[in-house]
């Protein structure tokens, strides 16, 4: 007769065999790489945002990861996607690196760093928030960290993936028209943020299969709504591509255009009910979000409403810990307009 243990050993064996053949069985996620900025961001806190020349007091601070490439990579991966991040780092162990590296595996994200073996310090962002209405103003100093270039750029293993989220950066453009040419033609889809309001990567949009634009690049081009200025640039960029815009307490809008320049448009509000709380990488989120709406295959409208929902979710909570791909009820809670 088999002994207790040898029973115990058979039954952890199958059980071990099973999960390997499930895991064997599942659909691999869909994958991202998401380059450009991970800098250190330290938030200080205020009731009401102080006037020009004026001193208060800060009911807070907390020292946390930011940049705009390395939350989209967060928050996707806490959507559901295999996401990654790439982008320069101080040297492998300083501080500023090992802190950057361990908040991206806390949400889920993996990393390919481009590490600057010389530099000691990370990009910051001082980061004044007010808890009255939950917004945010941000003074950012780059420090001597270099950006990524085209020498960078040949070993990035862009193929690897489904799909590669570009953050414009105009100190790497070379980097950014080296990723762009290798994926023209390519099955990864290529996405570009442009959300400064320089305009040296604009004739990169032409070149991309999804833009993300900012509502300060479209006041930048005097219009006040998203979906008029998204109508604007599709006429203009033509396609076939997809270009978003967000536009915080407003929503957002995003357009379709196809090859013979026909557009699909759709314009939706914002996820009700929330209380802005941290509206510090909102616009992040968005993008993340409408990535790993549009890589679980949902249609242009669908992944809008599931962006704005997240961003939702975020705006009402401080960081990203614990955001998800969003539940139907709030994707239909989400209005259009």
């Amino acid at each position: 007769m088999a002994s207790q243990m040898e029973v115990a050993t058979v039954e952890a064996s199958a059980r071990l065999a099973a999960a390997r053949s499930a895991a064997a069985a599942a659909p691999a996620r869909p994958r991202l790489l998401s380059v450009g900025l991970a800098c250190v961001d330290v938030v200080n806190s205020v009731f009401t945002f102080p006037g020009e020349d004026q001193c208060c007091r800060a009911t807070g601070q907390r020292r946390a990861r930011g940049g705009n490439a390395s939350t989209t990579a967060c928050v996707a991966a806490q959507c559901g996607v295999a996401a990654d991040w790439l982008g320069a780092t101080p040297r492998r162990g300083s501080p500023d690196a090992e802190f950057l590296l361990a908040d991206l595996r806390r949400h889920g994200a993996g990393a390919l760093p481009v590490e600057r073996p010389r530099c000691e310090s990370a990009p910051t962002s001082y980061v004044i928030l007010s808890e009255s209405n939950g917004s945010r103003t941000i003074v950012h100093a780059r420090g001597d960290l270099g950006e990524l270039d085209a020498a960078d750029a040949q070993s990035a293993p862009l193929a690897d993936y489904d799909w590669v989220h570009l953050e414009g950066r105009a100190g790497a453009r070379g980097y950014l028209e080296t990723c762009v040419a290798a994926l023209e033609g390519a099955r990864t889809v290529a996405s570009l943020e442009l959300e400064k309001l320089d305009g040296v990567l604009d004739d990169l949009e032409r070149r991309v299969d999804v833009v993300f634009y900012s509502r300060e690049r479209a006041e930048r081009d005097g219009f006040a709504d998203p979906a008029a200025f998204l109508a604007a640039k599709a006429a203009a960029i033509g396609g076939p591509r997809v270009l978003t815009c967000g536009w915080g307490a407003g929503g957002a809008a995003a357009v379709a255009v196809d090859a013979a320049g026909a557009v699909d448009a759709f314009r939706c509000g914002v996820l009700p009910g929330v209380r802005p709380v941290d509206s510090v990488g909102a616009g992040d989120t968005f993008n993340g979000a409408f990535i790993a709406a549009r890589l679980r295959g949902e249609d242009l409208e669908t992944a809008l409403k599931a962006a704005c929902a997240v961003a939702g979710r975020k705006v009402a909570r401080v960081g990203f810990a614990g955001l998800a791909y969003p539940p139907p009820e709030d994707i239909a809670a989400v209005p259009s307009l």
